[in-house]
């Protein structure tokens, strides 16, 4: 049996430590995770995102376009330039998704990381 290195909540707490933003989302595009970073280029917080479908600031013009919803859509990795506008203010990313499979070839996980 092999030994875990981490805890879920030390996993989490590294994760949310990252420069990078990690937004992670289900295969219906539901936020799962949204660590620090993105709170702080997107300037949306955990909790205006988590639990709620990335097609909601799509509709409501926070993302005028969204990489996830490209990614699920296409059933592949996706790299594009995104637009944001959170929170009065508009940010310029480049955006990379990648999306993960379970061995019945189901969308299991989406996530995108800003550079």
């Amino acid at each position: 049996m092999t030994e875990k290195l981490f805890t879920y909540e030390e996993f989490q707490s590294l994760i949310d430590s990252s420069y990078d933003g990690i937004h992670i989302t289900d295969d219906k595009g539901v936020t799962r995770f949204y660590n620090r970073a993105c709170e702080e280029i997107e300037g949306i917080s955990k909790e205006d995102i988590i639990g709620r479908s990335v097609q909601e600031f799509v509709d409501s013009g926070v993302y005028p376009e969204s990489i996830t919803l490209e990614a699920i859509r296409q059933k592949k990795r996706v790299n594009m330039f995104q637009h944001i506008n959170g929170c009065n203010r508009q940010v310029e990313l480049n955006t990379l998704s990648q999306i993960r499979f379970n061995s019945s070839s189901k969308l299991r996980l989406n996530t995108f990381f800003f550079k």
